[in-house]
């Protein structure tokens, strides 16, 4: 499989909500989307579980959320930079301004 760069903001205004959202990945052409879409889901399910308790490990290089150049990223509705594994030097920073 071709290495992806996963990129997704995570808004914990939306979360509650996300579990009621039926997704129908056969919508989905391409298997890497399906996958992508699962790998979403499933840190958004974490988020909801535990919450921000998942961001550490959302860190953790080589493990589930966060292999090469595959990752999880969580940006508030308020441009703030919650977790940004590949630069955590970046987190708590505020991104509305990011051009």
């Amino acid at each position: 499989m071709k290495k992806i760069i996963l990129l997704c903001t995570l808004i914990f205004f939306l979360i509650p909500f996300t579990s009621c959202l039926a997704y129908n990945l056969t919508d989905y052409e391409h298997e890497e989307t399906r996958e992508l879409i699962r790998f979403v889901l499933e840190a958004v399910e974490e988020i909801e579980r535990v919450g921000e308790e998942a961001f550490p490990e959302f860190r953790r290089k080589e493990g589930k959320w966060f292999q090469d150049d595959s990752y999880i990223f969580v940006w508030g509705l308020d441009g703030l930079r919650y977790v940004y594994p590949p630069d955590v030097s970046g987190e708590g920073k505020n991104m509305l301004d990011l051009q």
